[in-house]
């Protein structure tokens, strides 16, 4: 684990900057959608994105700048994980929607007899479901992303088809504008990523195995979630209780 060395003053800036955008995000969506739902937004992303924090915090002892814009996303520039090895990069890849799920199911119990926080764990749960798809732009997408680097022309361009399918299928679901947007500038790194040559003796950095492994635990994560949802619906009537919520 890397030190804890004190913030420079530009990094001290950038937090100020990010924790500014922040809050005003935060209070325009107040403003724009009410206090309920957004609390509601903004918790969830916050609990993904410390998830991410956390990760990069355990395995340098430094914890990353987070900034949130609900309802749309957030981001964590965990900037001193680069480097890192492979599976510590995966892990804070996966980190946000794994502490979102262990939170939900600490929370779970008090969600029977309080419709914000029932509303709370149903948008985390979808939130963090989408996230896990194999889409560009997704916490799904980047662990694909890494996965294919080092590997034949053959194999990067197969990832990449796969990915752009699930991504084109997620934006004939969604029918937003914006998921279309942000598939189509995603997408063009996504190609770059998958016709990039390796350098010479440059090698994967996963054997097969491990990444078979890591597919495997991104699926496996998907499957619980898709559970927890399950056992949330049988806690009552969710559109009226999240109606409740919205109105």
């Amino acid at each position: 684990m890397d030190s804890e060395r004190p913030s420079s003053g530009p990094a001290r800036m950038a937090r100020h900057v990010l924790l500014g955008l922040s809050g005003a995000a935060i209070g325009l969506s107040v403003w724009l959608l009410g206090w309920k739902l957004a609390v509601v937004l903004s918790a969830g992303l916050l609990v993904h994105e410390f998830g991410h924090a956390l990760v990069a915090w355990l395995y340098t002892g430094r914890l990353p700048p987070m900034v949130l814009i609900p309802p749309f996303f957030g981001l964590t520039f965990a900037s001193s994980m680069s480097g890192r090895p492979a599976g510590q990069i995966l892990a804070l890849k996966m980190g946000g929607v794994w502490f979102s799920l262990l939170v939900c199911l600490a929370l779970m119990p008090l969600a029977s007899s309080w419709d914000l926080l029932y509303a709370g764990i149903a948008y985390s749960l979808v939130n963090n479901a989408l996230n896990l798809l194999p889409i560009p732009g997704l916490d799904g997408g980047g662990i694909c992303l890494y996965l294919i680097r080092g590997r034949s022309l053959g194999g990067r361009f197969a990832i990449a088809a796969a990915m752009l399918a699930a991504g084109v299928a997620f934006g004939v679901w969604a029918a937003s504008t914006f998921v279309w947007v942000m598939l189509g500038l995603t997408s063009i790194t996504l190609l770059l990523r998958a016709r990039r040559v390796p350098g010479p003796g440059e090698a994967p950095e996963l054997p097969d195995g491990a990444v078979l492994a890591w597919v495997g635990a991104q699926a496996l994560t998907f499957t619980v979630l898709l559970h927890v949802a399950w056992v949330l619906l049988s806690l009552g009537n969710p559109m009226e209780r999240i109606g409740r919520v919205l109105s």
